[in-house]
């Protein structure tokens, strides 16, 4: 028998805090929305020079600098979310396999109850 966590487990008021001061903030409706997606200059350029080498190695499509970093900034606001919201998916599996071993170990310290 273990705990099953509800839907209120991660959603406390120190999260809510934590949330709010990286970056997301409440919209009209409730919902929590994320910041926009901003990466330093030498990540977006770093990003886009890898960009252009796939192309050019790969499809042998030459592209500027200029484009590849537009290129990036597309990839980043539109696809982006996706790939947040995937690894807020997997940070949320390893959260419960490690709470779930916590509880299993929690368990494994009880002392039986004479009656």
């Amino acid at each position: 028998m273990g705990l099953q966590p509800g839907p209120g487990l991660l959603h406390g008021v120190a999260v809510a805090d934590a949330i709010q001061r990286n970056g997301h903030r409440k919209s009209s409706e409730g919902r929590t929305e994320v910041a926009k997606i901003e990466l330093s200059k030498t990540t977006r350029d770093a990003m886009a020079d890898q960009l252009r080498r796939y192309l050019r190695t790969e499809l042998e499509v030459e592209v500027e600098a200029f484009d590849a970093v537009f290129l990036v900034d597309f990839i980043t606001e539109k696809l982006g979310p996706q790939f947040y919201n995937q690894g807020l998916h997997d940070a949320q599996a390893v959260l419960q396999a490690r709470l779930e071993t916590l509880t299993e170990a929690i368990a494994d310290l009880e002392q039986p109850v004479r009656t």
